[in-house]
């Protein structure tokens, strides 16, 4: 993926990695229709405090007559200027950004132009001469633009719907999609009603090989004094065959954001057990918990006890013995298998300590103690880019074994295996888990049902059920929001 313009602020995923609940894909087009729409007006998922009309009054005022420190950049900030024949020479296949300033961007989607929340006017306003100034010029002008082949908007505020932008790109735009009731601002601007396709919170699409998704914030919408809530505000989720983007819009903090949610769960020592739930389920966001590469705002994570991981970082949780598998398989291609399982021995990793290493006889016992285990003693003088996937997979896992761990964190170690290794890991992991504890995130049930072991089902950063893999598919939330889909 390839960056132009002022820095990104978008998240940019590589893979399916966002959940999307999709509900439908017709446009509802009668407000009341919205489980969002009470009494003539939007809500948020959180309800908030509606402003009173003096109260917006006096912010408005505020607005006008303080005095505001340091609100403009001091230099100008950095910027690379475009022209359509830079743009035209992006790559088709992918997705590139071009961010235009404030929260506009042009994004090449497979090929297709787009635009996302377009603002080229010199200010956020209803009126020409006073409001929100833009800090400089977009590094393309709009006339310079190819054609478009889709608008996204994310809500009717000025910084983000331009009246003067969308007359503009009228006749250069093929489809426009937008909230609930922002198909009236675009028809009222001169945009025919076939263009616009609207959006309630959840509703996606697919639009050639790319899905849209319109998903909520925590925001509001009006343009005037008497039109608060009286359209619908989110974020759009683009999803492309090989990576995603999420464009917030504007929110403000709530339960939404949240990946891990009173994530509450134990695991004995000694214990299998597998966790289970779709994605954006809070499964990996959890380990990353565990191994230090995220802090939970609240909460803890106590090991052997009394320890708390939460605290410390990387290096010190992987030395207290927690060891983590991650999806894909990392091992030294160019060494042999052995060389692999040595490289990995437990102890000091000094300079002193490197150059005049020498491998011990209770050492080369461990390792082939580890290479019977992983069922590649046979091929231990192998190069490692040699082996299968499922090959690899073991040899990493053996890899943690050398840590000697009390504790492996294993991220779906079927993924991309034969049945015949699936059914092995299976196996590897139950003997494994005889001498450590082991937590298996897993989305193939039938390895799963291997495992026999205790299953938690996670959805939306919370535990949803556990018990039996049996327990959990007769649980009729898992079915709704998991198994049965």
């Amino acid at each position: 993926m390839k960056y132009l313009g002022i820095a990104i602020t978008l998240l940019v995923l590589t893979g399916a990695g966002l959940m999307i609940k999709n509900l439908n894909a017709e446009v509802i087009t009668d407000l009341s229709g919205s489980s969002h729409f009470h009494d003539g007006k939007f809500v948020n998922d959180v309800p908030t405090s509606p402003n009173s009309l003096s109260k917006t009054l006096r912010i408005m005022w505020r607005f006008i007559t303080e005095k505001r420190v340091d609100t403009e950049p001091k230099v100008a900030l950095p910027m690379q200027n475009l022209t359509a024949e830079t743009i035209t020479a992006l790559p088709a296949q992918g997705i590139h950004l071009v961010k235009l300033g404030h929260s506009s961007f042009l994004v090449k989607v497979e090929g297709e132009y787009w635009l996302l929340d377009p603002v080229f006017s010199e200010r956020a306003s209803p009126f020409g001469f006073m409001g929100p100034k833009r800090f400089q010029e977009t590094p393309i002008n709009l006339d310079d633009l190819p054609p478009i082949d889709r608008v996204l908007i994310s809500h009717n505020h000025y910084d983000h719907l331009d009246k003067k932008t969308i007359k503009l790109l009228k006749s250069k735009v093929a489809n426009f999609y937008v909230p609930l009731g922002v198909e009236g601002d675009l028809q009222r601007f001169g945009i025919q009603p076939e263009k616009i396709h609207s959006f309630d919170w959840w509703q996606s699409r697919l639009l050639n090989n790319t899905t849209i998704a319109f998903t909520p914030t925590q925001h509001f919408s009006g343009r005037g004094l008497g039109d608060a809530n009286a359209t619908l505000w989110g974020s759009w989720v683009i999803i492309t065959p090989t990576q995603s983007v999420y464009f917030s819009g504007d929110s403000g903090y709530f339960d939404g954001f949240k990946a891990i949610n009173d994530l509450s769960f134990y695991i004995k020592a000694g214990e299998l057990r597998a966790i289970i739930g779709p994605n954006g389920a809070g499964k990996t966001t959890m380990m990353d918990i565990i191994t230090g590469k995220t802090r939970p705002d609240t909460g803890d994570v106590i090991f052997r006890g009394d320890i708390d991981l939460t605290e410390m970082d990387e290096a010190h949780i992987a030395n207290l013995g927690i060891g983590r598998k991650f999806q894909k398989p990392t091992v030294f291609e160019n060494q042999t298998v052995f060389e692999n399982l040595e490289l990995a021995l437990a102890g000091k990793r000094r300079v002193f300590e490197s150059l005049f290493f020498k491998l011990s006889g209770q050492e080369a016992d461990h390792i082939d103690e580890v290479l019977e285990k992983i069922a590649l003693a046979e091929k231990r003088n192998w190069m490692a880019g040699n082996l299968s996937h499922g090959q690899k997979q073991w040899l990493e896992i053996g890899m943690l074994l050398m840590q000697e761990p009390d504790l492996l964190l294993v991220d779906e170690p079927a993924a991309g295996m034969t049945d015949a290794e699936t059914m092995k890991t299976a196996e590897l992991l139950k003997e494994i888990a005889k001498d450590h504890s082991v937590v298996v995130v897993e989305h193939d049930m039938e390895f799963v049902q291997a495992l026999e072991s205790r299953v938690t089902v996670l959805h939306e950063g919370h535990v949803l059920a556990e018990g039996s893999l049996e327990t959990v598919q007769n649980n009729q939330q898992v079915i709704e929001v998991y198994l049965g889909r």
